[in-house]
């Protein structure tokens, strides 16, 4: 649709700034896209300069430490020989000085028996075992102290071997002293050769062991000096990849910086472009508003005239039928008199007939409110506890109302009829919101909210927020006609006593349901006549009762069409209206938990300012209730904003983009901007 919602087709000025709008569109479509393009490329070449420079630095830095492990390696393998060499030396030292102190021991002992006497064996026998004990305790304790076991083994056999010489030199000299003086001169000997030979071997180790250590320290300067070589090399290099990446980027900056520019001088002309389009448009808007007050001020002289008229064809009417219902009286009264056996009602009853008469005859319109030409309801006394309510039209084109009750639906109780809200099933006084909803903007929520009413059972509450005048009654009265015979809906007004609580909210939507649901009419009316104080239980009782459970029936009982698909919406406009943040809060709490936690064929649409008692609720991040934040549309020129999830309803409610009227709303957009800051 065009601007002006009553033309059918698009007028050659919206053709012409819709086409503008889409080519300006795909033009920063491109830009955006080539920008995006520029940049990953960009992104790209800097990633794969850093994945080489770290590339390298790793290489460098396995370098290093492997060649500091071969070093360490090599250190510690000479460590370990030198160490090696000098416990085998300190060994074989010990073991000399063991023995020389042993045969010197032995010596003295042998010079002490010589000078004895022969009759002191025994004596001599015992000095011999206390040598031998003394000798197994110091073997024992150098054993014990020795921190290397290959040591302790080499000195333990060394100290058996000395003591098994010992025992046979000493039974050698014992049998042949002289000998023994002659074997010990020529021994003392050749202990002093083997001293000066193991002089010599210390002092020739000494020597290697100081020419190897020469050599490693040597060998260790080299190596030192190979690495700080290379890491000279390394800096070297580094300093030239930093130079060469530095240059690069100072050369994507300068060209950054230009296209930036260009970009900047791009965005400064289409931004002129813009605001004279915006100019434009805002003085086409305001001559399109003043034909619209032009035309609304006609049709409110047109609908005073209609309503003038249809007033005095009622009081017709009624002055015809109650003369109609007079003359039956008195043509009842005239064949009682002449049959003689009229009929004599009890005290305090009334003739059915003349109460049928005042039952059908129909009310006076309501003119409370601004031009409102509801529905009115006629009731019409079947039999019994049961009357027959017939509803009609306030205009034939429009389609908000529901159609009156026939023949066919059955009867409707009295008490559901008495507590329904005439003025609850539109609100046409809200058509002067008509012009701040864009037709764009209405468009696509409108479809998004259809595929979603239709859609799979995800989530039955959608609630529509924004402030006053951003549209929501409009969607609401859009949706209305657009499902006349597949919804009901409760228009709040704070103005109206019938419309303005939760009294009659439930009895409303119910009557709407029954109206198109045969099945689910008798439910209502079969609770209404079963319980009389039905309606002043709570409002989450009286929805179960009248509305939930008559749908839940009507659903089972579907032939036609199959009960899986049948949806029926509830559209409640204004819940800001209702008087006091408890009875809103009690509607939100109701609804969730007979419709969201029920599988039912109901899908409810509530529409509210951001400030009213809902806010508690979309801050609860339910994922279950739907939002679509009309403030933020027209603030950001986006999509329908969902919360809390968007991944999971982006199949409801896609993400596209929706153009924003060019009028003069700043005040309202301030306000929007300010909420989502």
């Amino acid at each position: 649709m065009c601007c002006c919602s009553w033309c059918p087709k698009w007028c050659p000025l919206c053709r012409e700034e819709r086409q503008e709008r889409q080519a300006e569109q795909a033009h920063q479509a491109e830009q955006a896209h080539q920008a995006e393009q520029a940049h990953q490329a960009e992104q790209a070449r800097q990633e794969e300069r850093a994945r080489q420079e770290e590339r390298a630095r790793r290489e460098e830095r396995a370098r290093e430490a492997e060649r500091a492990r071969h070093a360490e390696q090599a250190r510690q393998e000479g460590q370990a020989r030198q160490a090696e060499r000098a416990r085998q030396a300190e060994a074989a030292e010990q073991a000399r000085q063991e023995e020389a102190r042993q045969e010197e021991q032995a010596r003295q002992a042998e010079r002490a028996r010589q000078a004895e006497a022969v009759e002191q064996a025994r004596q001599e026998e015992q000095a011999r075992r206390a040598e031998a004990a003394e000798e197994a305790r110091q073997d024992e304790q150098a054993r014990a102290e020795a921190a290397d076991q290959a040591r302790q083994e080499e000195q333990a056999r060394q100290a058996e071997r000395a003591r098994q010489e010992e025992r046979a030199r000493q039974e050698e000299r014992a049998r042949q002293e002289e000998l023994a003086r002659k074997e010990e001169r020529a021994w003392q000997a050749e202990a002093a050769e083997q001293a000066r030979q193991a002089e010599r071997a210390r002092q020739a180790e000494q020597a290697r062991q100081a020419e190897r250590a020469r050599q490693a320290e040597q060998a260790r300067q080299a190596e030192r000096a190979r690495q700080a070589e290379a890491v000279e090399q390394a800096r070297r290099e580094e300093q030239a990849r930093r130079a060469e990446a530095a240059e690069e980027a100072r050369q994507d900056e300068q060209a950054r910086a230009e296209a930036a520019d260009q970009a900047r001088q791009e965005e400064q002309t289409r931004q002129a472009e813009r605001v004279r389009q915006a100019e434009r448009a805002w003085q086409a808007e305001r001559a399109w508003q003043e034909e619209q007050a032009r035309e609304e001020q006609t049709q409110r002289v047109q609908q005073a005239q209609r309503e003038q008229r249809e007033q005095q064809e009622q009081e017709e009417r009624r002055a015809q039928q109650e003369e109609r219902a007079q003359q039956e009286a008195e043509e009842r009264a005239g064949r009682e008199q002449q049959v003689g056996q009229g009929t004599q009602y009890p005290l305090g009853a009334t003739d059915p007939l003349a109460k049928a008469a005042k039952l059908q005859t129909p009310s006076p319109p309501n003119t409370a409110g601004s031009q409102f030409n509801g529905p009115t309801i006629s009731i019409t006394q079947v039999g019994g506890n049961i009357f027959e309510g017939k509803m009609s039209k306030p205009e034939p084109a429009s389609a908000s109302a529901p159609e009156p009750v026939t023949e066919h639906n059955g009867g409707w109780s009295k008490k559901v009829l008495l507590k329904i809200a005439n003025n609850a099933f539109s609100d046409p006084s809200r058509r002067r919101y008509l012009s701040q909803c864009h037709p764009d903007i209405r468009e696509q929520i409108v479809k998004q909210c259809e595929a979603w009413i239709q859609g799979p059972d995800f989530g039955r509450l959608l609630c529509i927020t924004g402030v006053e005048g951003s549209g929501k009654s409009n969607i609401q009265w859009t949706l209305a006609s657009l499902r006349a015979r597949r919804s009901s809906r409760f228009f709040f007004s704070t103005s109206d006593a019938t419309r303005n609580d939760l009294s009659r909210v439930a009895p409303t939507i119910a009557f709407q349901l029954g109206t198109i649901a045969d099945r689910a009419l008798r439910e209502i009316s079969s609770v209404a006549d079963g319980d009389p104080y039905v309606f002043d239980a709570s409002f989450q009782d009286q929805l179960d009762r009248l509305v939930v459970r008559p749908a839940l029936v009507h659903m089972s009982t579907m032939t036609v069409i199959p009960p899986a698909q049948w949806r029926h919406a509830v559209l409640i406009d204004g819940l800001d209206q209702c008087e006091g943040h408890e009875q809103q809060k009690e509607l939100i709490d109701a609804v969730k938990n007979s419709v969201l936690e029920h599988q039912t064929p109901l899908r409810v649409i509530i529409t509210a300012r951001p400030d009213s008692a809902i806010r508690s609720y979309l801050d609860e991040k339910d994922p279950k209730i739907l939002h679509i934040d009309l403030d933020a549309i027209i603030a950001n020129a986006s999509a329908t904003i969902l919360s809390p999830s968007p991944t999971e309803t982006a199949h409801l409610f896609p993400m596209e983009d929706v153009p924003v009227p060019k009028f003069d709303r700043s005040r309202l957009e301030e306000k929007a901007r300010a909420r989502t800051r």
